[in-house]
């Protein structure tokens, strides 16, 4: 296949986000310029996109947490090893911010972060 053809094929079957994602994705290698600056870009542009991933997902435990009135990390795993996957690959000061359903909190009380009354 020439490889002209496989850039419209690639921009247009999708949706206009993914379009958007793969030119994203490949605009450091389309940049003149030394190959140190085009890596340097080609990995903010990735760590951008880790963290806004690590956030999607982070905001994806923390609402079935929530819903599901889970107590406890070693609960989660328990009952949703696949999303606790997820979980754990997150980083720590994230995971840290997913807040657990404590027993008082489960029968209708009201929800308190540590240190605070």
């Amino acid at each position: 296949m020439d490889q002209n053809l496989l850039i419209p094929l690639l921009l247009f079957s999708g949706s206009q986000e993914h379009a958007a994602d793969i030119l994203k994705r490949t605009l450091p290698v389309a940049l003149p310029g030394p190959p140190g600056q085009r890596f340097a870009l080609a990995a903010f542009v990735a760590d951008k996109d880790l963290k806004r991933q690590d956030e999607a997902d982070k905001q994806i435990i923390q609402e079935v947490v929530s819903v599901a009135k889970i107590p406890d990390p070693d609960t989660f795993a328990a009952q949703l090893p696949l999303l606790h996957a997820v979980f754990v690959k997150l980083p720590a000061a994230l995971q840290e911010t997913i807040f657990f359903v404590s027993a008082g909190q489960a029968a209708g009380g009201s929800r308190k972060t540590e240190g605070k009354p």
